[in-house]
């Protein structure tokens, strides 16, 4: 969030205070503490982690750590985040599926740490149906946080007036309005060049973190970083059979995320 008042680190998904996810990089509070700045020319500090609401404790360890934290929920259709979340996993190397309707069908397997990467850490972010269930996610997280801390911002109003959205998230962290009218997208799905190769440094990445190697492998990160191409991702396409299938699956939770966060989500339900 690019705002004079506000400041989130560079490094994004710091995955602190989920504890029962295998997210081990900034679990030590000096390193996590270390990532903020210290003075006080920012009105706000935040953390960008994903995560947090999936988890069985981060907000419970968030509101220990700050009863006064502000959260922001971001939403999106339940069908097109499960296949978003499926492109992401097969860029990281975690997802071993080359066929996004299998990993779908292979969900509940996974649910109980079956067919899963040798390569992939946390096995539960391959469950595609419960990772989106954001209804359930947010009636826990409402069971800790009074609903005024609470920010939504819904995928679909970004793409149409992302200006609307930006003053609106401003109006409720307590910011002034900077000016600020260009959106440019920072975050555009990512292709792999070479996928073996990611998947050797993923296999080094986690030899390390078992075997003390030391350091010097900035070389294979400088590699790494070539490997990565912006070229257009071509997502999984489904059939009309398959998009029903999956909106009949999330059918109930989008009626319970509509009725919590007091939005029409009908256009949801039938798959589109």
């Amino acid at each position: 969030m690019a705002h004079p008042g506000a400041y989130i680190p560079s490094q994004k998904e710091l995955n602190h205070f989920n504890e029962d996810l295998d997210f081990p990089e900034f679990r030590d509070p000096v390193d996590y503490a270390a990532l903020f700045e210290t003075d006080k020319k920012h009105q706000k500090n935040g953390d960008g982690s994903v995560w947090y609401l999936y988890s069985n404790c981060a907000i419970e360890n968030i509101e220990k750590h700050n009863s006064a934290s502000q959260y922001i929920v971001c939403l999106r259709n339940p069908v097109e985040l499960a296949v978003s979340l499926y492109v992401e996993n097969r860029y990281a190397t975690t997802e071993n599926l080359g066929d996004f309707w299998t990993a779908w069908q292979y969900s509940d397997f996974r649910a109980r740490g079956e067919k899963i990467s040798t390569l992939c850490r946390e096995p539960k972010l391959l469950d595609y149906k419960r990772t989106c269930l954001l209804g359930q996610q947010l009636e826990v997280m409402l069971q800790h946080v009074e609903p005024h801390r609470i920010h939504f911002i819904f995928l679909e109003d970004i793409k149409v007036s992302p200006l609307d959205v930006y003053k609106g998230l401003l109006a409720f962290l307590g910011l002034d309005y900077d000016g600020r009218e260009e959106f440019v997208v920072v975050n555009a799905a990512k292709r792999i060049r070479f996928p073996a190769f990611k998947r050797l440094v993923r296999l080094i990445g986690t030899l390390r973190s078992k075997v003390p190697f030391g350091k010097g492998f900035g070389f294979l990160k400088m590699l790494n970083r070539y490997n990565v191409s912006t070229d257009r991702v071509e997502k999984p396409q489904l059939s009309n059979e398959m998009l029903e299938e999956m909106a009949a699956f999330f059918e109930s939770d989008i009626q319970l995320l509509s009725a919590l966060t007091g939005r029409n989500l009908d256009h949801w339900r039938v798959g589109r």
